[in-house]
């Protein structure tokens, strides 16, 4: 369901009339449930409205780096279809961006490495030395990626602040932090 489906559902006028709890009860138990209490953060454009709906797009670029995560991981496109986000706010990348927290959809999947905090920069400079050193670079990346990354108890990966990718979705909903300063709003029923 859209959000302007349920503008129209509950004739609402905008955003900050949809009880955004509601939303999340309804489209978001398992991550409210798996977090503990715990929220996810991304930097997202400024322009988007308090509460968003975000569709995960498709990204272009496929990389050696990313055939890797899929072979390791074994998802097809994983990196090229999955939300990058962290239980830590990252610094600024533009003034174009603020801190959001993110709610992942029921039925999402994740995976983190409580050692890595941004995969695509430091998995190429790791790729990069091995391609320097070994011919088998590849294999040995993805049995790191296989033996490092973690796909259960997403509370843990959210406070060790690493990077979680949160995949097999096709959206997630977004809400500004500066809007909502305090995280305990979405918890309480």
């Amino acid at each position: 369901m859209h959000i302007s489906e349920l503008f129209e559902q509950f004739d609402l006028q905008s955003d900050c009339d949809i009880d955004v709890r509601m939303v999340l009860s309804d489209y978001c138990t398992d991550y409210l449930t798996k977090s503990g209490g715990l929220p996810l953060f991304k930097m997202l454009p400024s322009t988007y409205s308090s509460f968003h709906r975000v569709k995960i797009r498709q990204k272009r670029m496929y990389d050696t780096i990313s055939k890797i995560f899929d072979e390791a991981l074994d998802q097809k496109l994983l990196r090229q279809k999955c939300l990058c986000c962290s239980g830590a706010i990252q610094n600024k990348a533009a003034q174009i961006e603020e801190p959001f927290y993110v709610f992942p959809i029921n039925g999402f999947e994740f995976a983190y490495s409580t050692n890595v905090k941004n995969s695509a920069q430091e998995y190429s400079s790791v790729l990069e030395v091995l391609t320097n050193h070994v011919d088998s670079a590849d294999d040995i990346a993805i049995d790191l990626i296989r033996s490092t990354y973690a796909r259960t108890d997403l509370n843990k990966g959210i406070k060790s602040g690493s990077e979680i990718l949160i995949y097999n979705i096709p959206f997630y909903f977004a809400a500004k932090v500066s809007s909502f300063p305090n995280y305990s709003y979405f918890l309480k029923g």
